[in-house]
């Protein structure tokens, strides 16, 4: 049976190059997910151009052209 509720969606998440390595875009995901549970969602959707691995070490799993996280 498909989740209902509320979803949460993240496009294109992009770091200019000379930032990148910082932990930038990783603090921001972080505050992300925190919302998100906060609010309950069901989903929260990643849409990407380029895969990072960071995207794995918050448990999200490739859907698509995307990433889901349950």
């Amino acid at each position: 049976m498909p989740l209902s509720g509320l979803e949460a969606y993240i496009m294109n998440v992009y770091t200019i190059p000379m930032w990148r390595g910082q932990g930038i875009a990783t603090a921001l995901l972080k505050e992300i997910i925190c919302f998100v549970r906060e609010i309950e969602a069901k989903r929260l959707w990643l849409h990407f151009t380029e895969v990072r691995a960071a995207w794995f070490c918050f448990d999200f799993k490739r859907n698509g052209n995307g990433l889901v996280m349950i």
